[in-house]
């Protein structure tokens, strides 16, 4: 039996924030986990080809990506599930006539509209995917064939948001981040699947597993997992089912939590 420990971490809001970088705190945390034996993964709604080098440049044992679709172990590709044609080309064609702005996030090559004059879409490229921008291509004229596990739709002043999610509830697990962007969500992924396919790969016990994370995307995770803790800074919703709970990116809320679950 596989006694060790795990732990996953969200990336945006929780590894890291563009207000801040990642956190010295964090930094020495990972640092501290590896010295204690505890193997640390990546766990984000980002694609692969979304995860900033510099991140995956401290030490993870192992990348869950694009909510639950992709998962790798020590470099090791184990498990990647992407959307059938139909699914996305009519969810992005209904993104661009309700006046929103999509990503398609793919893990190999992402995609976003360089033709739109949205300086907030430009901001968010930017401050969030300018690492992964060599992975990154505008989106085609055709895109029925693209391969990709999931969509993001940026908001804007005028886009229907309302409209646009009564047309796919049924059809995606929706989250909504802040006044951002909705992420579209295959109905058959979620982090917590990721987590499954990674535990069983690795036979690590789930009584074994912690996670942290800050938005509605991390929920199963955050369920799933023995101890899931929620940022200080996390959406309301998510704080307001949480057992956990920790303090904000801002003020050490991994390096303090890890304390206090003595893995470090």
């Amino acid at each position: 039996m596989n006694t060790k420990k795990v732990v996953f971490f969200d990336i945006d809001g929780t590894l890291y924030s563009p207000n801040i970088g990642i956190p010295a705190s964090t930094v020495e945390s990972l640092k501290l986990l590896k010295e204690n034996g505890v193997s640390t993964v990546i766990c984000t709604g980002r694609a692969r080809s979304m995860v900033p080098q510099s991140i995956i440049d401290l030490g993870f044992d192992g990348i869950i990506a694009g909510a639950g679709t992709y998962v790798e172990v020590a470099g090791q590709k184990i498990y990647e599930k992407d959307l059938d044609f139909i699914s996305y080309n009519n969810l992005v064609d209904d993104i661009f006539r309700l006046g929103l702005i999509p990503i398609l996030e793919g893990h190999s090559v992402s995609y976003y509209d360089n033709d739109t004059n949205d300086e907030d879409y430009k901001y968010v490229l930017k401050h969030y995917f300018d690492e992964a921008r060599p992975f990154m291509k505008p989106i085609p004229k055709d895109y029925s064939k693209l391969i990709i596990a999931k969509v993001s739709a940026r908001f804007t002043k005028n886009g229907d948001n309302e409209g646009l999610m009564r047309l796919y509830k049924d059809k995606f697990n929706i989250c909504c981040h802040g006044d951002v962007l909705m992420e579209f969500i295959p109905k058959y992924s979620s982090k917590a699947v990721g987590i499954s396919e990674f535990l069983k790969h690795t036979g690590i016990q789930k009584e074994n597993t912690y996670a942290y994370g800050d938005s509605m995307n991390d929920y199963e995770m955050l369920q799933f997992v023995q101890y899931g803790v929620a940022m200080g800074n996390s959406c309301k919703e998510l704080l307001d089912i949480s057992r956990y709970k920790t303090d904000t990116i801002e003020c050490d809320g991994i390096y303090n939590s890890l304390k206090a679950f003595k893995l470090i």
